[in-house]
């Protein structure tokens, strides 16, 4: 009865193996969709050129805080030969407000100006460099204006500058927002938080104008530009794959739930497996009493 006993458990053992080998293909293959669904639209190669300074198409121009009564300064220089544009300036309190104001560097609209279409794509990526450090870097695009904003128009979104060497600065558009503070250019709201203040499609298909700010943070602004561009571009349109439009759903939360229904599969053939086990084992044992 020992040996038989033993037997049937290398059986049930077995069966059990085969149960968890499956299980484990199973998470393996469904873990390798996902990935393969979440790197085809992280590693899309292609890149749609916004501005690049060794050939503008844009007019480029500085616009400060004396707008509102405050004293800080700015200049930009395109330098096309040299393919890089120059912004400098210092920003200083607004007197009135006891409060750092605000320097941009931003494009005009005219004749002949024209905005690629970046609806399909994923971030703002921008080759650039500073010359010392500065911590009130915003970037914005578009014109779009809540009725509480006040002064506060597009969509803004801070970034860090590399000092002393041009690398690219690549800011997801999920974090942009249109609810920011006009006072200080902090988000109030942000994207994630608030999926009505992502950048809509209609100004993806036309920024119709980009401004790099100073702002918020006193202190000197010296900023080199070579290029803006948007990255990440596919098929599919960034509102569709950042978030399912009655849910909140992100693409990284669907490949959350490929993986996490993986696990499930698994659980469910080893629970199957082990049961097997077990009634083999009850049966044997019954048959061995008769």
């Amino acid at each position: 009865r020992l040996s038989k006993f033993f037997a049937m458990l290398s059986i049930t053992s077995s069966k059990t193996q085969i149960g968890a080998t499956a299980a484990i293909l199973t998470l393996l293959t469904l873990s390798a969709a996902s990935y393969q669904s979440v790197s085809a639209l992280e590693d899309t190669d292609e890149i749609r050129i916004i501005e690049s300074f060794d050939n503008p198409t844009h007019i480029w121009t500085s616009l400060n805080d004396p707008v509102m009564g405050g004293e800080s300064t700015s200049t930009v220089e395109v330098q096309s030969d040299e393919g890089v544009a120059i912004f400098d300036g210092e920003v200083v309190d607004v007197p009135f407000l006891h409060a750092p104001g605000f320097i941009q560097m931003l494009t005009r609209g005219g004749a002949g100006t024209t905005y690629p279409d970046v609806s399909t794509c994923s971030a703002l990526q921008m080759n650039l460099m500073a010359t010392e450090e500065y911590k009130g870097y915003r970037v914005s695009f578009g014109t779009v204006h809540l009725r509480e904003g006040h002064h506060a128009f597009g969509y803004k979104a801070n970034f860090d500058a590399p000092i002393g060497e041009f690398d690219n600065v690549v800011i997801p558009f999920h974090e942009f927002s249109s609810k920011w503070d006009d006072a200080t250019g902090d988000q109030i709201v942000t994207c994630q938080d608030g999926p009505q203040y992502c950048p809509d499609e209609a100004t993806l298909k036309d920024m119709q104008t980009i401004a790099i700010w100073g702002e918020g943070v006193a202190g000197s602004v010296h900023l080199r530009i070579k290029s803006i561009s948007a990255i990440g571009c596919s098929e599919v349109s960034f509102l569709s794959r950042t978030r399912n439009n009655s849910a909140g759903i992100t693409k990284y939360d669907s490949s959350l739930m490929i993986v996490g229904s993986a696990v499930l599969v698994t659980s469910l053939f080893l629970g199957l497996a082990w049961k097997l086990r077990k009634e083999d084992v009850a049966y044997f044992m019954v048959r061995g009493d008769n």
